[in-house]
């Protein structure tokens, strides 16, 4: 479950060169859902979606392009959840 997410988390920040004009800040929300609609919980014994988030920030490291911050945002978890990517 992380190496995809690390593959969508790249492929946006490929994608978005550029900070749009008069932008200050610019963030990215990833959103982690369409896996979950038809996979199993990702809940097991000390990993879900948080320690999931944190393995792939690791694996992405500073290498975010022109994003000031990057989230991941659950909306299957119990009361929709977002997680904070970068900076961690």
């Amino acid at each position: 479950m992380v190496d995809p997410l690390c593959e969508v988390v790249r492929a946006k920040i490929a994608k978005y060169t550029a900070k749009p004009a008069g932008t200050h800040e610019y963030h990215l929300l990833v959103h982690y859902d369409k896996a979950f609609v038809y996979n199993t919980p990702v809940h097991g014994i000390d990993f879900g979606y948080a320690e999931a988030v944190q393995a792939a920030a690791a694996r992405i490291g500073s290498s975010v392009g022109v994003f000031d911050k990057i989230f991941v945002y659950v909306p299957v978890t119990e009361g929709q959840k977002v997680f904070r990517l970068y900076p961690r």
